[in-house]
């Protein structure tokens, strides 16, 4: 009788964790855990959504989506925590070596101080050659208005990783 015993509470044990496994497989969380490294000692990770790509791939495969629908110019929607971020690339994206002007649309999280660096092949990390806020413009996306000067050195793809108050965000890019 004590066997008997036993083997239903086995098997009440058993079926439990496969209880627990199965809910746990169906979960539908939106956020994926962020990487144990961060990209600086003061910077939080990005955000990845488990229902579409992850950007900035291998190789940039994907990159951010670009639109030219707006304002005739490349822009792209960042991947940010909590708020907006929105990159317009002035002229184009930028061939490598070129200088680039880059106009910024960050949503209500991000707050001063605002850091903007390039995260590029090969372990590159660029700082903007300005940054400096804007008044605003014709450019109708939400949030405060940021201009940065970029110059790319080489080829890859390119991380441009923004932090300001508990706000970070991505945009992938490919320079040629």
């Amino acid at each position: 009788m004590m066997s008997r015993v036993n083997d239903t509470v086995w098997l009440r044990l058993i079926s439990c964790f496969l209880m627990i496994l199965v809910l746990a497989a169906c979960s539908t969380s939106l956020q994926v855990p962020a990487s144990s490294g961060t990209k600086g000692s003061s910077q939080a990770p990005s955000p990845v959504s488990s229902l579409t790509p992850k950007l900035g791939g291998p190789e940039c495969h994907p990159p951010s989506p670009l639109d030219v629908s707006n304002t005739g110019y490349p822009e792209a929607e960042g991947t940010a925590t909590g708020t907006t971020l929105w990159v317009l690339f002035e002229g184009g994206i930028p061939p490598v070596k070129s200088d680039a002007k880059l106009i910024w649309r960050l949503g209500t999280g991000f707050h001063e101080p605002l850091h903007i660096v390039g995260l590029g092949p090969q372990g590159l990390r660029l700082l903007p050659l300005f940054l400096q806020e804007h008044g605003g413009s014709n450019w109708i996306r939400p949030g405060n208005e940021w201009g940065t000067g970029f110059h790319f050195p080489v080829a890859g793809c390119w991380d441009l990783y923004v932090t300001g108050g508990t706000a970070v965000g991505d945009v992938w890019i490919v320079i040629s």
